[in-house]
């Protein structure tokens, strides 16, 4: 009996404790944690902002198909840098670029008073634009009195909104390369496959994949440096012969020379492949942009609206058209004491063009190969 009243007791005092804590207000539960716990509490929220926690989350995607595209683009320019940046400062998106076409040779063997042969002849490559829109708002009311600051959640929004156009710019560089690939390719030590435009690499040749590249890439008549543009996984084959030096029995390390290596995410190998590598020569692709329109460049601004520029922070001299729009806004639907919420607008954007060197035929420059798995 005495065991059982002991359990009683303990319940009720249980039950106590339970309706004291009810009776506390709000203060005085936040006086209970100690001030080691509270700086303990901001330092994780801190490490939250420096990205520690969100690194998983915020990581960024490498993006090289797009930085091969930015390297080859001024050689495919007659004027480089300079007549891009006319381009892109253009009042008028150009849309329209001539070329001369192939001489037909006449295999003439005989001296001439005259010439007979053909006149030669002029075509245009068409330049199309394509837009990248990225958006957020960002609410007054939602920072007030919040520990993660309005300055702090507005930069962090704008590296999102990069971080996101940079890799939708990155699918479409890889997507071009592969629409553009060669269907054809002269090289003889390796095996073409004329149906998917891809050139397979054995295994066995695992050890001269860059060396039977360029060889191949001389009998199709080019000469390096060379572009890489690859799949991440072939890192392994590159540190391989980087460290296969001089030093070893095997110096593999010479045939690295005259390639430079971008890699990305955005595209994998074939099915039975094991590494896939897009291969052209500086000038064979390039990217026209970001244009921005009249407005943008003219910083157009009436109060609520403006229409600005903001500088690209991962691309040196890239700049983005920003729109921005301040309004009252009814939030009420995310929280009551938001119904007559101040929210700023912010939507980036360019117009982009893509475009490869001039061809007659479907020898683009542009050679897809794969290492056999």
């Amino acid at each position: 009996m005495k065991n059982i009243y002991c359990l009683f007791a303990i319940i009720i005092g249980c039950l106590k404790a339970i309706f004291d804590v009810k009776r506390t207000n709000v203060s005085a539960i936040i006086l209970a944690y100690s001030a080691t716990e509270l700086l303990e509490a901001r330092a994780f929220l801190q490490d939250a902002q420096n990205g520690k926690i969100q690194q998983n989350e915020l990581r960024r995607p490498p993006t090289g198909a797009l930085q091969a595209f930015i390297d080859s683009t001024p050689a495919l320019i007659m004027g480089g840098n300079d007549t891009l940046k006319r381009i892109k400062e253009s009042s008028e998106q150009v849309t329209k670029v001539p070329v001369l076409t192939k001489l037909a040779a006449t295999n003439g063997t005989a001296r001439k008073c005259g010439a007979s042969g053909p006149e030669g002849d002029s075509a245009m490559v068409t330049l199309s634009y394509g837009t990248l829109v990225e958006d957020f708002s960002m609410s007054e009311l939602l920072y007030r009195n919040n520990l993660v600051k309005y300055q702090e959640a507005l930069r962090h929004n704008f590296m999102e909104v990069f971080r996101n156009l940079h890799n939708r710019l990155e699918t479409l560089m890889t997507g071009f390369l592969e629409t553009n690939k060669s269907l054809v390719n002269d090289g003889s030590i390796n095996t073409f496959n004329a149906g998917t435009g891809t050139m397979s690499v054995l295994q066995a040749n695992k050890a001269q994949f860059f060396a039977s590249i360029m060889a191949e890439m001389g009998e199709n008549d080019f000469n390096a440096p060379f572009l890489n543009v690859h799949t991440m996984n072939q890192r392994m084959i590159q540190m391989l012969q980087q460290l296969e030096g001089s030093g070893n029995s095997n110096n593999l390390a010479p045939q690295q020379s005259g390639f430079s290596h971008y890699g990305s995410n955005n595209f994998g190998a074939a099915a039975t492949g094991q590494t896939t590598s897009f291969i052209f020569i500086p000038g064979t692709v390039g990217l026209i942009g970001p244009w921005l329109n009249g407005l943008h460049r003219d910083g157009a601004d009436i109060g609520t609206d403006t229409w600005t520029t903001v500088p690209d922070p991962f691309i040196p001299g890239w700049n983005w058209e920003l729109k921005i729009k301040r309004a009252c806004t009814d939030n009420t639907s995310i929280s009551a004491s938001r119904s007559a919420d101040l929210v700023t607008q912010f939507v980036i954007s360019g117009e982009f063009s893509r475009v490869k060197a001039y061809t007659s035929d479907t020898d683009t420059g542009i050679y897809k190969y794969t290492l056999l798995a």
